[in-house]
């Protein structure tokens, strides 16, 4: 164990393959939570619904969208919730011109 500043050294090994915990990330389900080597059931609420920050922390790892892209991906969200209110919202920042024109459009 480490004390003050000594730094603790690991060994690197060099693995063929990667360890990719597919039993508990696996590609065909939501992730497991594992409790004492226990996975806890998954229990989804009875109801569901999206808040939709595309227009916000999705646009931070990214160009900023174009008022028309704004348009384009809203009405898309628009079809996909096809009026049953699984997207209750959709989040936005104002910061900019080009903001406040996408919400003009």
């Amino acid at each position: 164990m480490a004390q003050g500043n000594e730094k603790t050294r690991y060994a690197l090994a060099d693995v063929a393959e990667p360890n990719l915990y597919r039993d508990i990330y696996p590609y065909t389900e939501l992730p497991r939570v594992v409790f004492e080597e226990q996975a806890a059931p998954m229990i989804p609420a009875k109801d569901v619904w999206i808040t939709d920050t595309t227009f916000r922390d999705g646009q931070q790892a990214r160009p900023p969208y174009t008022p028309e892209q704004i348009l384009r991906i809203f009405d898309l969200l628009h079809q996909i919730d096809g009026g049953t209110g699984l997207i209750r919202q959709c989040e936005f920042f104002l910061y900019a011109d080009r903001d406040r024109k996408a919400i003009e459009l």
